[in-house]
This record gives C-alpha cells, sequence and structure tokens, in this order.
C-alpha cells in the first residue's frame, strides 16, 4: 500500500500534535483519514478560540476606546459595565459547558474502547473498515 511522507516541521504537523489528541503511534490512526480530521479538528478549534477572544477583546476594549474618543456613534455601541461583566459570565459559562462536554465525550469514548467492552463489529463499521483499508493511504512523519 502506498506512503504518505510528511515533515514533521510543517505547519500542520504542528497543529495536530499541539491542539489535538491525535496519537502517531496508534495502530488504527496512521492513515490519512484520520490525519485530516485531527486538522480539520485543530483548525476548527483556532478559529474558535480566536473568535471568542476577538469578541471579548472588542467588548472589553470599547470602553477604553470610547473614554479616549470623544464620538457618539461609539458611545451607542459601548456596552455598560453591567452588560460587559455578564459577557464575562456568559464566556466562562459557555467554556465551562464546553469543558465538560469534552470530558463526558472522552469519558463515554474510553468506556467504549476499553478492554472489557471487545466484541465483533457490527457490518457497519465492518463495511467502513473495509472502505478505509481501501481508500485512506498509511501516513508516515519524517
Amino acid at each position: 500500500m502506498k506512503t504518505l511522507t510528511f515533515n514533521k516541521n510543517s505547519w500542520h504537523y504542528w497543529i495536530v500534535r499541539q491542539l489535538t489528541n491525535y496519537d502517531l503511534y496508534s495502530p488504527g490512526k496512521q492513515d490519512i483519514c484520520s490525519y485530516t480530521r485531527a486538522l480539520f479538528y485543530g483548525l476548527l478549534l483556532i478559529s474558535l478560540v480566536g473568535s471568542v477572544s476577538l469578541i471579548a477583546f472588542l467588548f472589553l476594549a470599547s470602553p477604553i476606546l470610547a473614554f479616549f474618543i470623544n464620538s457618539k456613534f461609539l458611545y451607542s455601541i459601548v456596552p455598560t459595565a453591567y452588560e460587559i461583566w455578564f459577557m464575562i459570565f456568559f464566556i466562562g459559562v459557555l467554556a465551562g459547558f464546553c469543558m465538560s462536554l469534552k470530558f463526558l465525550i472522552e469519558k463515554i469514548y474510553y468506556m467504549a474502547t476499553s478492554k472489557q467492552n471487545i466484541k465483533e463489529p457490527g457490518p457497519v463499521k465492518q463495511m467502513y473498515n473495509h472502505w478505509k483499508e481501501k481508500t485512506c493511504v498509511k501516513v508516515e512523519f519524517k
């Protein structure tokens, strides 16, 4: 079977290794499909964190800008202190919800893949494994 060789100094390798739980040495994950899935997850994480940080920065920086710039338009869009603290609280609750959801998904994944739950794969999983063996080429990093 063909193998693709990637450089370990590439930007996509850094994103996959730093931001996802992609295991390079796991026997079931050494293919391009799993690597691409991990890369898209890392890019989604970067865009989500970047957009939340930008929104938080704009809401926190707008009162400071309004203090230095005397603009009626800026005063009309500047949130009050109550709105700023509500936004910070909402972001904290959203982050807590995301972290608890991530923990729950990892717990379910661990329980599903633990040694005691090994069973014969169903017909859909067998068809997927057959397609994956034919389609997803192996990945090698140098």
